[in-house]
């Protein structure tokens, strides 16, 4: 075999639960503000969601640009997810990216 055509590879580990568990990708728009960023990531913790990154640009007009990637257990978890993010003072709009 030829080392040179070999991958590295990692396998997704079980959750103590045994539930599995799916990367979800969203992008959030919202309005700047002071204390934005602690509670998307407050809502995200409430809910025991592991957030695996994060990348925050602000626009010149101070408009917020978050791409979140975390992990979920099903589409209904993602959704509520979602809506709870979507009730966050400042928030214009948020998309699912679909990977």
């Amino acid at each position: 075999m030829e080392r040179g055509r070999l991958i590295d590879a990692e396998w997704q580990e079980e959750t103590s639960d045994g539930e599995e568990k799916y990367l979800a990708e969203i992008v959030i728009y919202a309005h700047n503000r002071y204390g934005l960023l602690a509670d998307i990531s407050k809502a995200l913790t409430e809910r025991n969601i592991d957030i695996i990154s994060m990348n925050t640009r602000t626009s010149k007009q101070n408009i917020a640009t978050m791409a979140t990637t975390f992990e979920v257990s099903s589409r209904e978890e993602l959704n509520k997810i979602i809506d709870k993010i979507r009730a966050i003072d400042s928030i214009i709009d948020i998309e699912r990216n679909p990977g």
